[in-house]
């Protein structure tokens, strides 16, 4: 077994299979290195230099690789045409709608108050706002995407 101090001044006995491994002290919670069986007891090893940590490599090496990936796909804009152009035209196209919604509810209200019966008069027109309110924000997600999406390039064609 192996007796050593921790810098908080709690004693630790570990195995003598931990010598030149961390452990984490019970007081303070602190890793610290467990030292060699034949090293002074108040000494400490050195932690392992990063070199001996291969992940580490590793993971900048995959960080890399994904953020070139990244930059590749922002650069090729993911198609032939511009994403503007066709959510340009999707706005263009939910907002046609809208307004086509708009007039139907109008007409309908104008109908209802002149003759008919108003239950479905009032079912018309009720379909006909839930339609219009779905087209809306199905819009303004749109909207909200390609506001997102000129930020995006406007950074990254500034950098």
């Amino acid at each position: 077994m192996l007796e050593f101090s921790c810098d908080c001044g709690r004693r630790l006995k570990v195995s003598n299979d931990l010598a030149g491994w961390q452990t984490q002290c019970p007081g303070c919670q602190k890793l610290i290195p467990v030292p060699l069986p034949n090293a002074p007891v108040a000494a400490a090893a050195a932690p392992k230099p990063a070199a001996e940590f291969p992940w580490k490599g590793i993971a900048i090496g995959a960080s890399c690789v994904a953020a070139i990936a990244i930059i590749i796909a922002v650069m090729s804009g993911g198609g032939s045409k511009a994403p503007d152009e066709d959510t340009d035209r999707t706005i263009t196209k939910l907002k046609k709608q809208l307004a086509d919604r708009d007039h139907e509810i109008e007409s309908m209200t104008a109908e209802r108050t002149q003759h008919g019966d108003p239950a479905k008069l009032v079912e018309r027109a009720r379909a006909a706002e839930s339609d219009r309110d779905r087209v809306r924000a199905q819009m303004e997600v749109i909207q909200r995407q390609l506001d997102d999406h000129r930020a995006r390039l406007a950074r990254w064609s500034s950098s």
